[in-house]
């Protein structure tokens, strides 16, 4: 690949595993919190030697570019006035391009077709909200890149017996994503195997505690509450492993259920 730069650095999203997904940003930006977010998210640094075998003509391979926002696009993400009735996040489109937007937070470029995607952030990243931000942005673009893969997302945490999908407020931003293929959990707390009697804990809404959810529902679930956010219907490769997913586990209503309210109800 003949876009790497010495004044650029490299992660690779679940290295060890080999998944296509980067993220490149000039050295100066890398700092403590962000080093930090990056590692929870599953992010680990490509060597130069490294940065050299990535290749864009490989099938999936996304490599996202953040950068610090323009002021054009700074002075966008800051107007909250033009964005609040809409929520933290908006997503619109720009001929075939999408354009992903978090309130005070950055700005996303991308498409589906191409392998280069653009992040501006316009937020000095000062406070725990700030990073919750890029948090929930990088969890949007992790959605959005792993899906040609069947990789999905959800809102939550894991547990021993499985993981907690929870609304996008009560996980803080948190994620955990499940490749159905290789039966593989990964979260800020690492990756771990999918085992007997792996469960689901739903805790987006008030609930019976303990009550079982059936298959059906359970797919239903995992289908439309989930991190990938679009105007359009799941991609297929999601669809497939939501109903893989939700005929191969348990359901449960959990007793985690509050009334708080997501940043958005995706």
């Amino acid at each position: 690949m003949s876009a790497t730069s010495i004044d650029s650095v490299y992660f690779q999203w679940q290295k060890s595993s080999a998944y296509p997904v980067f993220i490149k940003l000039p050295k100066a930006m890398l700092e403590g919190r962000l080093e930090k977010l990056l590692s929870d998210l599953g992010f680990q640094e490509v060597t130069p030697q490294e940065q050299k075998k990535i290749s864009v003509q490989r099938l999936g391979t996304k490599v996202i570019s953040l950068s610090r926002a323009s002021s054009r696009v700074s002075q966008q993400v800051m107007l909250s006035d033009s964005l609040d009735k809409f929520g933290h996040e908006v997503l619109s489109y720009r001929g075939e391009a999408h354009v992903y937007t978090y309130r005070k937070i950055g700005m996303m470029v991308f498409s589906h077709t191409t392998s280069f995607w653009e992040m501006g952030i316009a937020s000095q990243l000062d406070n725990t909200e700030e990073l919750m931000g890029l948090r929930v942005m990088l969890n949007r673009a992790l959605s959005w890149a792993l899906a040609p893969l069947g990789i999905i997302g959800f809102w939550g945490v894991v547990t021993g017996e499985g993981f907690v999908a929870m609304k996008q407020s009560q996980s803080f931003g948190e994620a955990v994503f499940v490749d159905t293929d290789s039966e593989t959990v990964f979260s800020s707390a690492g990756k771990s195997k999918m085992e007997s009697g792996f469960t689901i804990f739903r805790a987006d809404k008030s609930g019976v505690s303990g009550k079982l959810l059936g298959p059906e529902e359970l797919i239903s679930f995992l289908s439309t509450s989930n991190t990938y956010l679009s105007h359009l219907n799941l991609p297929h490769p999601l669809k497939r492993a939501a109903m893989k997913l939700g005929a191969s586990v348990k359901g449960v209503w959990s007793g985690y259920s509050t009334q708080s309210e997501g940043l958005s109800k995706a």
